[in-house]
């Protein structure tokens, strides 16, 4: 038989027992006699030392979904924010165009001496430029972004300044 030593107390007293696995009762240790352990597995189970022994291997589920539900928040967090930036990113080449337009306009009155005839060039990808207004002393142009529904920008020079804004600036309600 094979025997293992248990503490066991209460609120008076601890004594000092040996559990039985044969039998399944507890002895008091006085009444023990010393025998040979035998290994559990004569007695057709495996060894109590295994068992009590036994280490875990893996995670368990509920930390797998701890795991996926901490990704989930930091996921929703961050989506929202990098749409915002590409958004910004797309008003910065917009405003960027048209301060080039600038430039190429001056360079055009240099040459000519008035601003009719001016073609808008050419924006970077995905931005639209068009002129909106075009006198001998001034312009009015805008700006589109094919991926910023709802986002366009305005600039002028001379005459044709929008209101609200500084010549030569970019800007607008939506240019945000």
């Amino acid at each position: 038989m094979m025997m293992r030593a248990v503490k066991w107390c209460n609120s008076l007293s601890c004594n000092d027992f040996y559990w039985g696995l044969r039998r399944g009762k507890a002895i008091a240790l006085s009444d023990v006699v010393e025998q040979p352990a035998t290994t559990g597995a004569s007695l057709g189970q495996p060894p109590l030392e295994k068992i009590m022994n036994k280490t875990r291997k893996g995670f368990t589920l509920i930390e797998l979904l701890i795991v996926v539900v901490i990704i989930g928040i930091l996921a929703a967090i961050a989506i929202p924010k990098f749409a915002d930036t590409k958004k910004k990113a797309y008003i910065t080449a917009m405003k960027s165009d048209l301060k080039n337009m600038v430039s190429s306009a001056e360079a055009f009155f240099s040459d000519n001496n008035t601003y009719v005839g001016y073609t808008a060039p050419t924006g970077s990808s995905g931005v639209t430029l068009s002129m909106t207004a075009q006198t001998a002393t001034g312009w009015a142009a805008s700006a589109a972004h094919a991926n910023a529904a709802g986002s366009s920008c305005v600039i002028g020079v001379g005459a044709s300044t929008p209101a609200g804004l500084a010549e030569g600036e970019p800007g607008g309600a939506t240019c945000r």
